[in-house]
């Protein structure tokens, strides 16, 4: 690089320094680490860069920071066995009180992970949602989607092909799908594509 060059690139990072996440104190607290990727965290650094994108002619890659509200458009809650015991299992007045398989109570967001299955368990017919999956050629992975009063979109990954999937298979798995865009090296066995089924 040339002087110049150099001279450009040093401006440029002092300038977008202000508008960069701060780093965070790690749990150890002998050290940092990077901060938190959520859209409270980078807005500065995302509003700047999609106005940067915007007037260079690149709005392609512009990043959508938030949902964009709408009385016709409909934003889904996912929920796992974290979410359903943050929503309705809080520490608050009037949340549920809910147990492991062996009766012990779940305290704890940390326990809840733990225990998925059980987390579900105190609140939905496992049975009826595993046969559901299974009419699908899908596994239940812990996964809903609450869309609206009526509709709740169970999740699971597609069954390998083999004796427990056997004949057919889904349409899609939207499980599956969301991690493969999330991790694009990383093999998922689908065997072909697969459908989440709906709950209304």
């Amino acid at each position: 690089m040339t002087d110049d060059q150099c001279h450009t690139v040093v401006k440029l990072v002092k300038a977008l320094h202000p508008y960069t996440p701060k780093r965070v104190p790690n749990s150890s607290g002998s050290g940092t680490s990077p901060p938190t990727a959520n859209a409270a965290a980078m807005i500065r650094i995302v509003l700047l860069s999609n106005h940067i994108l915007r007037y260079t002619g690149y709005t392609e890659f512009t990043r959508r920071f938030a949902p964009a509200p709408s009385v016709a458009s409909l934003h889904p809650v996912p929920l796992g066995a974290a979410g359903i015991y943050d929503t309705l299992c809080w520490k608050t007045a009037n949340n549920f009180d809910i147990y492991d398989l062996n009766r012990q109570p779940i305290s704890s967001v940390a326990t809840a992970t733990k225990q998925k299955d059980a987390v579900f368990s105190n609140f939905f017919d496992l049975n009826a949602i595993n046969e559901m999956c299974q009419k699908y050629k899908l596994r239940f992975k812990q996964r809903l989607t609450f869309v609206n009063r009526y509709t709740i979109r169970i999740l699971g990954e597609v069954i390998p092909e083999g004796v427990d999937r056997g004949g057919g298979a889904p349409v899609m798995s939207v499980l599956d799908e969301s991690r493969k865009r999330r991790c694009p090296n990383r093999n998922i066995a689908t065997n072909g594509s697969g459908a989440a089924g709906d709950d209304e």
